[in-house]
């Protein structure tokens, strides 16, 4: 009976894990760990701090954590590139909000402000580095918000920037009114 009562509260979508005692005589102790969401995974599934994937209804209105997606087989390496680039995006004024990868291996990253950024499959470190080594510069001469960035080619990238915001024109202030001729 105390393992059916176990067994029935294990199950549902927020418990981690379940204590059951009995205590003498008629009383039932139980503690109860609830699962702490890290991540949510895929478009219905939350990433527990402990690694596991869950689903709870209601994850598409939650905010606030990263958005992972990948082969349920390559969880690890989806964790461990997401935490990469939170370390190396540190300090350079981007935020990384989502990682994926694709089921033929290639990365792509959505940053906080909407932008993506392609990867590719091959050499994904080394050509990160490498957008994040001139980043400094290109956004200190740009005009208007990164949308895109493609970090697909072997020497170099392509950027795309938001044109930017054209001035308001206002109409000409007035100014004194000549003085009168005599």
């Amino acid at each position: 009976q105390l393992a059916e009562v176990q067994k029935a509260i294990s199950e549902l979508p927020w418990v981690e894990r379940v204590e059951a005692r009995k205590q003498w005589p008629d009383t039932l102790l139980l503690t109860v760990y609830e699962r702490q969401p890290f991540a949510r995974w895929g478009d219905s599934r939350l990433l527990s701090r402990t690694g596991e994937l869950f689903e709870v209804p209601g994850t598409d209105a939650m905010q606030g954590m990263p958005q992972l997606a990948g082969p349920d087989e390559r969880l690890a390496d989806v964790i461990a590139f997401h935490a990469e680039c939170v370390r190396e995006f540190s300090g350079s004024g981007l935020s990384v909000r989502a990682v994926e990868l694709s089921a033929r291996g290639s990365w792509s990253l959505t940053l906080s402000s909407g932008a993506l950024i392609e990867i590719g499959r091959v050499d994904a470190h080394a050509r990160l580095q490498r957008f994040l080594d001139v980043w400094p510069k290109l956004a200190a001469g740009s005009d208007g918000p990164l949308v895109y960035v493609d970090l697909r080619y072997e020497n170099g990238f392509a950027l795309r920037w938001a044109l930017p915001e054209p001035p308001l024109s206002t109409p000409p202030m007035p100014g004194p009114e000549p003085a009168p001729q005599v």
